[in-house]
């Protein structure tokens, strides 16, 4: 019997597709935010937050900033346990120091202490395709091409599908995607080009760019149609908490989406922040959102909320 690779997913949006090409069965060991599909969670986790994760998105912020000062990692890594697990692979990531344990960490972690030998796959997507050629880059590593394929080759038929049925539609809603309320950051890397997909035009952030720091006056003065918050790592719970202090300000009051209640609220921890299988829902989600006479996948409600004038 050939050995089967042991591996262990620091990062959710890697578990979820090597979840989808039929891996979960070889999966160790996954990052404390790995927790789709339920059935993961059964897995031990080798990483914690330092941080509480429940906190207002000032708190976390200015926690942050002070492990980053102090040289820090965000994330506290049970290296017994992967000696224990003794994994082949472990996948992570490059892209972003706050959203998962980095390569850098890991094999500073990891120096003199593992007896074995093991792969570290690092991942960093910075757009659209580069999300669809990690998952293609996954299936090629661990022999799964062809799912890998069927999966990104359907994906893009739906795009193509949604493309001509907004191109009908001669008016395209501008939007501003919020990824983080204090301070206040728009979204930049796949999402832009997201909101092209599903009909609408991006304002602020741009593709294939690092989301940027922003400021209120400078969403104010963009001015959307359409304003959807999808903060990272926050339930939609947490979001509207939040937002029940901004939405008391006359700035808050005098927006254009506010205005039309075209305010709306994702689940961006379990969405738009994944760069894996589920940014087809995503794309689905932002299509409802962006243009609802044209797309109805089910999502509201559900996955996202319209915040009322």
């Amino acid at each position: 019997m050939l050995h089967q690779p042991k591996i262990v997913s620091l990062l959710p949006s890697a578990t979820e597709t090597l979840t989808l090409l039929g891996l979960e069965s070889q999966i160790v060991g996954r990052s404390h935010a790995c927790d789709f599909p339920q059935s993961i969670l059964t897995i031990p986790a080798v990483t914690s937050p330092r941080l509480d994760p429940s906190a207002s998105s000032k708190v976390i912020h200015d926690n942050v900033m002070d492990l980053v000062k102090n040289a820090t990692g965000v994330y506290d890594i049970d290296v017994e346990m992967l000696q224990k697990l003794k994994p082949d692979f472990i996948i992570t990531q490059d892209q972003c120091e706050v959203c998962a344990v980095n390569k850098s960490d890991l094999e500073k972690a990891l120096e003199s202490v593992l007896d074995h030998k093991v792969e570290i796959i690092s991942l960093s997507p910075m757009s659209f395709d580069d999300v669809l050629n990690d998952m293609s880059t996954l299936g090629k590593l661990f022999n799964k091409v062809a799912v890998a394929e069927e999966y990104v080759n359907n994906f893009k038929e739906e795009i193509r599908i949604m493309a001509h049925r907004h191109k009908l539609d001669k008016f395209k809603p501008e939007v501003v995607c919020v990824e983080w309320l204090d301070p206040y950051m728009v979204s930049g890397n796949w999402i832009p080009e997201m909101v092209e997909i599903a009909g609408g035009i991006n304002m602020i952030g741009k593709k294939n760019e690092h989301s940027p720091w922003t400021t209120w006056e400078e969403i104010a003065k963009a001015d959307p149609d359409k304003l959807i918050f999808m903060p990272c790592g926050f339930s939609m719970e947490q979001t509207v908490s939040e937002l029940d202090e901004i939405a008391n300000t006359e700035a808050w009051k005098k927006l254009r989406a506010v205005r039309t209640g075209n305010v709306f609220i994702t689940d961006g921890n379990n969405f738009f922040n994944r760069p894996g299988p589920r940014i087809r829902e995503s794309v689905e989600i932002l299509a409802e959102i962006i243009q609802p006479e044209l797309f109805l996948f089910g999502h509201a409600g559900v996955n996202f909320v319209q915040i009322e004038k």
